[in-house]
């Protein structure tokens, strides 16, 4: 595991030791755990858009106005089902 310093406003550091208190831990496992999600989100997001991407590069892709005709037809037969 890697070491890395921070440097916090210290209204964010009062209240990481504040919720490291409160869950019974310590604000540097917290700190640990809460920059791990983040990562973890972000890698996710951007490997979404590099499919997306790739997708529009290769024509795997539908027309916006296609789209919204075929909600707008799901969405009419689910009013006449009701």
């Amino acid at each position: 595991m890697g070491v890395l310093k921070l440097n916090l406003p210290a209204d964010a550091e009062r209240g990481l030791a504040r919720l490291a208190a409160q869950a019974g831990s310590s604000a540097e496992i917290m700190a640990s755990e809460a920059v791990e999600r983040f990562v973890a989100e972000e890698l996710a997001t951007i490997e979404g858009i590099e499919r997306a991407l790739d997708d529009m590069r290769h024509g795997r892709v539908i027309a916006h106005e296609r789209v919204s005709k075929e909600v707008d037809g799901l969405l009419d037969r689910s009013e006449i089902d009701r």
